[in-house]
């Protein structure tokens, strides 16, 4: 009978361990370019990862009937009866995948190629019946110049984050968005030379120096968005320019939105347990009652993104019109139709 392994042994024998995935890898797509824009290309697919990855195209379809309606609201939104966000993802990652030479702008594409964008598009999307088409070519456009900006930038921004200014380093962090490597490279060179870059340093103090900017917590959601968001939380009661500046542009030392804050504290105070005993618990807990305007906002615990931001705020509570102040200083995505409500002053 053969002896059995010691203690010592066992503790020393080979583990399996996974195998790393790593996401900074070099994107080997060749040298080939991309169809011409009458042909058909392959659209790409971001890489699968942990946590919130970057949007996917939607599948186009064949049948109209299918595809889902949406109409514009705005200079850079549209809206549908179903899940808006994938609207402009599908946008994004139609302009970059499109892209028909290394250009850092989607307003300087040709026009044939902006058409066979649109023409994708609405392979996967329709407008409604009754919209002008020229505007929504508009906001199509519009999208797309300021979606294909942002990822550029993200892209840089971590090429930046992991080789500083070693251009050669960042020819080998091809975007997964990008379907012809040797553009990307072509965008390194251009990135890489003193011109661009001082125009990036001196954009890049304008921006924070100004002392004009309003900063926002909005994140990518559009007005629209976070007023649905809003709406939803208040039970379908429209939620007031107040709330919805606050909600995007201050946060209380926790971190948390005020306006979440005092929704939650609402809700909390309306599901304590009665004098008979019984609970208004949340499972038949409805917030229509509740008057969540009622209940000021201390403001001297806000937390706002900047001195601009604060001073709007304030402005806006001593005018005669507020709500003119606040849509006149707030981001072209976060200007919505709702009212401020008057209080204290900052």
């Amino acid at each position: 009978m053969a002896p059995r392994k010691n203690h010592t042994a066992r503790a020393s024998a080979v583990k399996y361990t996974k195998r790393k995935r790593t996401n900074n890898q070099q994107l080997h797509t060749g040298e080939t370019s991309n169809a011409a824009p009458q042909g058909e290309i392959t659209l790409s697919q971001p890489p699968k990862k942990k946590g919130r990855g970057p949007g996917k195209v939607v599948d186009s379809t064949a049948d109209i009937a299918d595809r889902p309606v949406i109409w514009p609201i705005g200079e850079h939104e549209f809206t549908c009866d179903g899940d808006a966000w994938k609207i402009v993802k599908s946008i994004t990652r139609l302009a970059l995948n499109y892209m028909p030479s290394p250009l850092r702008s989607y307003h300087s594409f040709d026009l044939q190629t902006k058409n066979a964008v649109e023409k994708a598009f609405l392979e996967r999307f329709t407008y409604r019946e009754g919209e002008d088409p020229d505007r929504c070519r508009e906001v199509l456009d519009g999208i797309a110049g300021k979606r294909y900006g942002e990822e550029m930038n993200t892209a840089r921004d971590k090429c930046f984050k992991a080789f500083g200014r070693d251009i050669d380093k960042w020819k080998g962090m091809v975007p997964h968005w990008c379907l012809n490597a040797k553009y990307w490279h072509e965008l390194c060179d251009i990135f890489g030379t003193d011109e661009w870059q001082g125009l990036s340093a001196q954009n890049k103090s304008n921006r924070t120096t100004s002392g004009l900017t309003v900063s926002h917590f909005g994140g990518s959601a559009s007005a629209h968005q976070t007023q649905k968001k809003l709406k939803n939380l208040l039970n379908g009661t429209e939620p007031t320019k107040e709330q919805l500046y606050l909600h995007t542009h201050c946060k209380l030392p926790n971190g948390k939105s005020p306006v979440l804050a005092q929704i939650e504290a609402s809700i909390a105070a309306a599901s304590q347990p009665t004098d008979d005993g019984d609970s208004n618990g949340l499972v038949n807990q409805s917030n229509a009652g509740t008057t969540i305007q009622d209940n000021p906002f201390d403001v001297n615990s806000f937390q706002f993104t900047n001195k601009r931001a604060q001073d709007v705020y304030a402005q806006a509570l001593s005018s005669d019109k507020p709500d003119e102040v606040v849509v006149g200083n707030m981001h072209p995505n976060l200007q919505v139709r709702t009212k401020l409500t008057k209080q204290n002053p900052v």
